[in-house]
């Protein structure tokens, strides 16, 4: 058994994380921890039978304390022995992408303005010559 211990900033009262391991880049959720945290502090006891793989915790936004947390994730650990994290926590939104630039506009004559150019043309060559 090993002691996961995470220290949180802000030091919030109420934030839940969920427990994940990462095989071939891929995360794949396991539990939630269990606890949440009492003044920014989490420490939960864990079992495992593959301690040397590597794991991550996620907070998923929440709000807590009139305090919205975005996501956020810890690095990677492994559980071969005790763990202690200090994570500072998402309190502001991430930036939303600037929007795509507008394809030029081409500009075309529609159909209806060709009779007139037509003839306006016709006119042209009739009596300009």
């Amino acid at each position: 058994m090993v002691t996961l211990t995470i220290r949180l900033t802000p030091p919030l009262t109420g934030i839940a994380g969920d427990l994940y391991y990462i095989y071939d880049e891929n995360y794949y959720y396991l539990m939630p921890l269990g606890e949440t945290s009492t003044n920014g502090l989490i420490e939960v006891t864990l079992t495992t039978s593959a301690p040397q793989m590597e794991y991550a915790v996620i907070f998923p936004e929440q709000t807590v304390e009139d305090t919205t947390i975005y996501e956020t994730g810890t690095p990677r650990f492994n559980l071969t022995s005790n763990v202690t994290l200090n994570i500072t926590l998402k309190t502001e939104a991430p930036p939303t992408p600037p929007p795509p630039p507008s394809p030029p506009i081409k500009m075309k004559i529609p159909y209806m303005a060709l009779p007139p150019l037509i003839a306006g043309a016709v006119l042209v060559y009739v009596f300009g010559r």
